[in-house]
Order: structure tokens, then sequence, then C-alpha cells
């Protein structure tokens, strides 16, 4: 291959590249030297290392090295002390390469050197374990990828302690290397969906006798069974998984929620409840996963009460419908989520993995389409985020209030819940000015201001604002 790719490039500089092509008389043989010339100057350039990036979660550390090709390369785990390396062939740095600063579990620094014409990148490590490897291309904001995952030590039976807490567990969609939903202003939804989640979380954790577990806190990759084992794992009693939609066209718009069933959830609902219109109002109870291991007073598993599938899927329906008749009162729902017939919230059947922990009633929220660009611009902000948090908050925690779980503190007298609003939704009207607003809601104009992070008074019909009740 050399010796044919050293000839080719001595000819073409020989007699010229037109000549050179006239002379070759076969389609096959013309193709075979336009594909030894692409790898000649592919060669020629290198690859180039633009950037490092790293994260750590619970079960790795992930180093990322953003390529400008794909790379050839080769690595080891090396001892004494302990450090990893990668020899990227015909690599070298960026122009505009910055070396990371690292606060990392395992990743304690990185250097970089030439080894035989490659461009060989030290990682000191605070502990040998060999880590996975894997090159990908491009997808939605990044380039061609060498990533490599170090394990840290973890298990996944009984994560958390049993207590008398209500336990939810939130799902911030996507992350890390998968970006999700890149939207029409460029925002993406594992970004958007992490700040609603974090303010779900903040919202129900103030509530006495409620736990948030989130699946991630912050920008990693959580693969889709390992976030309802987490709903399995912590004994929750629900899970709510937060999304962003997304549609080959513009037009589309609004919220949806989704459930998992075998057939379609409203049939098999209303077939669940004929046959137990007795139970039809109770929830709570612990789920057939539970691990008796995790508790000290294993005898107590005897009072338990198990949560079937269809249990959960009426508890998870139920959620789903009053999900969307909040989010419907502070944002626009989709079309396919209220049925005008019956006059009643619609929540869709779906096959999405994350829903599989279907002894625990779960729920996938799409909170609006990053292919519409009004909407789009809204997901991105502060203010529209919070309003979407505050819409599932708020729903968990009545839910829950109206319909205590057994064994848990609220169910036992031992809290109670104070579902006070410290603020209150308004939609813009055609007249309205912010003074107006304002005076009648017994606020002042800044606090309207601040709440929804306005830089001016400039307000429009249908526009949603926040209230605070204090000053």
């Amino acid at each position: 291959m050399q010796a044919a790719i050293t000839y080719i490039a001595s000819s073409r500089r020989r007699i010229g590249v037109s000549r050179f092509f006239a002379r070759l008389e076969s389609p096959l043989a013309r193709t075979l030297v336009r594909v030894l010339l692409l790898v000649l100057s592919t060669s020629a350039l290198g690859t180039e290392l633009i950037g490092i990036r790293y994260s750590d979660s619970p079960r790795f550390t992930r180093v990322v090295f953003d390529l400008s090709a794909p790379p050839t390369f080769k690595s080891d785990l090396l001892s004494d002390p302990a450090r990893f390396f990668i020899d990227i062939r015909d690599g070298k740095l960026s122009k505009n390469f910055d070396t990371p600063l690292i606060e990392s579990i395992q990743f304690r620094g990185v250097r970089f050197g030439d080894r035989n014409g490659s461009l060989r990148v030290v990682l000191d490590l605070t502990e040998g374990k060999a880590p996975k490897i894997q090159t990908l291309g491009p997808n939605g904001p990044h380039g061609n990828r060498l990533v490599i995952d170090f394990p840290h030590e973890f298990s996944e039976s009984c994560v958390v302690e049993h207590d008398n807490n209500i336990v939810v567990v939130v799902d911030a969609g996507h992350g890390g290397e998968d970006p999700g939903a890149i939207a029409v202003n460029r925002a993406m939804e594992k970004n958007i969906t992490l700040s609603i989640a974090r303010k779900v979380q903040t919202r129900i954790d103030r509530q006495a006798g409620f736990k948030v577990v989130m699946t991630r806190n912050r920008d990693y990759e959580v693969p889709l069974h390992s976030r309802y084992r987490i709903a399995q794992n912590t004994k929750a009693r629900l899970f709510v998984s937060i999304h962003a939609d997304a549609f080959h066209n513009p037009r589309p718009r609004g919220a949806s929620a989704y459930v998992l069933s075998q057939g379609k959830a409203q049939s098999e609902l209303a077939k669940w409840l004929v046959q137990n219109e007795n139970r039809a109002d109770w929830v709570g109870g612990v789920s057939a996963w539970v691990d008796s291991s995790c508790y000290e007073e294993r005898e107590k598993l005897k009072f338990l009460n198990v949560k079937g599938r269809q249990e959960a899927l009426a508890e998870a329906v139920s959620v789903g419908k009053k999900m969307l008749h909040s989010i419907d009162s502070v944002a626009q729902i989709h079309p396919k989520s209220f049925d005008s017939r019956r006059g009643e919230y619609q929540v869709t059947d779906a096959g999405f993995v994350v829903l599989s922990a279907t002894a625990i009633p779960s729920l996938l929220v799409e909170t609006g389409f990053l292919s519409n660009p009004q909407e789009a611009k809204l997901l991105s902000t502060d203010a529209h985020q919070s309003i979407i948090a505050n819409a599932i908050s708020d729903t968990i925690l009545r839910h829950f209030c109206e319909n205590p779980p057994r064994y848990t503190d609220l169910a036992e007298g031992k809290v109670a819940c104070d579902l006070e609003p410290t603020s209150v939704v308004y939609k813009v009207r055609r007249g309205d000015s912010l003074s107006v607003i304002a005076s009648r809601q017994q606020v002042s104009v800044a606090a309207i201001r601040a709440a929804n992070e306005l830089t001016s008074d400039r307000i429009y019909p249908g526009q949603t604002l926040t209230i605070p009740l204090t000053n």
C-alpha cells in the first residue's frame, strides 16, 4: 500500500494531475487512485486533538477527546504510579487546544509528548482500573471523539436506606455525549431537562416527608436501564422522566405525557378498573421488587402491600392527567393531550425503555417541542423552565398529599403537607400592563420583573407571568 501511494504521488508530481488521470483507462483504476490519494491527503493532515473534557458520574469517570478526524491509536494501563496512555497516530495538538482544569475523582492530570511520530496523551489516575474505550462519530454539537470510561466502585443494591419519606425519582433525559434534541436556537435538550429537573427537586425537597432522587445531577450519561434501576433500588413511589420533543417540521408544539403498557393505556386501565373497582382509589404500598435484604426488620415485609403492574399503570395515568392539567394552566399542551369529545386529558402509550420499571408508577413528560422556534425560545429561559417545573412538582406533591402511601410519615401523621403557593401564574390579557397587573395582585412591578427576568415593561397578550405572592 505504501509503495502504491509513493508511486502515485511521484507520478502525479511528474506529469501533472490531469494527464495522470487521462492515462488511467478503467473506471476501477481511477476509483482506486482517487481513494489512495484521499488516504494520502488525510495522512498528511493528521489528527488534531481539539480539546479534552471529563465528567464524574456515580458509576464512572468519563474522559472525552474531541478530535478532527477518526483516530488510529493504541493504549495501555500502567502502574506505579497509576496512569493510562493513548498514542494517537499522526496526532498533534490543535493550535487552540487548552489544557482543562481538573478536579476529578479519578482523573488527576494530563500530560503530552511525542512517541515515534504519534501524539502520546498520558492520563494520571488516582487508582489503576482498566477503562472501557470507544470511538464515536459526529453527533449533534460533537465531532469525532475518543471516549474513555474509568469505572468506580459502586453497588446498585440498596443505594438508599429505607426510610419513611415518599421517594420520587426525577430523571433528566439524555446527558453527556447524548445531547438529545437540538433546538433551532442550538439549545440542547440535555441541558434544558437537567435545569427543569433540578427545579423540581428543589420544590419537592422543601416539603417535609418527601425525598427526590435524581438519576443525574450533572452533565453525564446514564444508561437507560440504569435510570429505572435507580427507581427500583431507592424504593421510589413515582418515577418521572423529563424530556423535550422534536419533529421534522417546526409547526407542532405543546407538552404531552406518556406511560408504558402492553396495550392502550386507557383501555387497559378501564378493563382493570372494572375488575377492581373497590381498589381503584388505592395507592401506595411497596412494589413487588422490594429487596428484603435492604431492611433490618424483615418481618415487617409481611405487612407491606405489593403493587402490581396494573395498579402502577393506574397511578401513572392518574398523575399524568393531573400534570397535563397543571401544565395547561400555565403553558401550551399538545392537541393530542386533550380529548375534546370526552373533555379529559389524555395520557399516551409509548414503548420508552426508561419507563420499563412497570412495578413503579412511571411517567415521561415531554415539556414542549424544541423544533418549534417559539417553544424552543421559551424552554431556553429560566422563567419558563421554572413555570414547567412548578407545574410538575406541585402535581406530584398534591397527588401524594391527597393519597399518602402506607408506611410513610405522611400517612402516619408525623408530617403534614404545606402546599401554600409562594407564587401564582397569570396569563396576560389584552389591555394589561405591568403596573395594572402589579396593582391587581398587590405586588411591586420590580418583583414581577425579577420573578420573570424581564428587562423591560413590555408584555403581550397570552404571555405567562409568574406573580410572587410577596415582595
